[in-house]
């Protein structure tokens, strides 16, 4: 029940790892559980990530910002602040497990595809998106990876310079009219490593 309820939810936004994270969804709900907050308000969320050190990032509900748990267990505490948004959702984390991307429901100015890391308060908005945005790296050279979005309906592909937490170059056109869930924030989009 609540372990496939943490896969299908993580697994709809980080597909590259929903088979390591779907065997260890166990875990992740007596880590949940053991929060303060109630498990069910992880189920009803809008997103989350796994990465190798055990940490977890989450949204427990539509409104509100990422929350980070040890997969040990404990209580949630937010690693994001709202900051003229009303939620944050989708994330993902990056092959180094520091870095992670996660989309802003806000205003115009304020919406969009931000990064983040574990060890820094601040976060940078990447590009204005409707969606969320999937990252794709080489696993020889992860830290020369590209963000896949989509824009007007068009996926689109671009070098993500993590240092600057800029896009660098021009986009690359990969295909046109995919389907987008605006309600959700999410793109029928997923990459894998091989």
């Amino acid at each position: 029940g609540h372990s496939r309820a943490i896969c299908a939810s993580v697994a709809s936004w980080n597909t590259t790892k929903a088979g390591r994270l779907c065997s260890r969804a166990t875990s992740a709900r007596q880590a949940l559980s053991a929060s303060k907050r109630s498990s069910a308000s992880a189920f009803s969320g809008s997103g989350g990530t796994w990465n190798a050190d055990g940490v977890i990032l989450f949204t427990p509900s539509s409104g509100g910002p990422l929350l980070r748990v040890p997969a040990s267990g404990g209580a949630p505490v937010a690693v994001t602040t709202l900051a003229g948004q009303n939620s944050h959702r989708g994330a993902s984390f990056l092959p180094d497990g520091r870095h992670f991307l996660f989309y802003a429901v806000g205003t115009p100015d304020t919406a969009g595809i931000y990064l983040g890391r574990l060890d820094a308060p601040d976060t940078h908005r990447v590009t204005a998106a409707d969606t969320a945005g999937v990252y794709w790296a080489s696993p020889s050279v992860p830290e020369d990876g590209r963000l896949l979005w989509v824009r007007a309906g068009t996926l689109v592909a671009q070098r993500l310079d993590l240092a600057r937490a800029a896009l660098t170059g021009d986009p690359v056109t990969l295909a046109d009219a995919v389907a987008v869930d605006l309600s959700a924030s999410a793109a029928a989009v997923s990459v894998s490593a091989s």
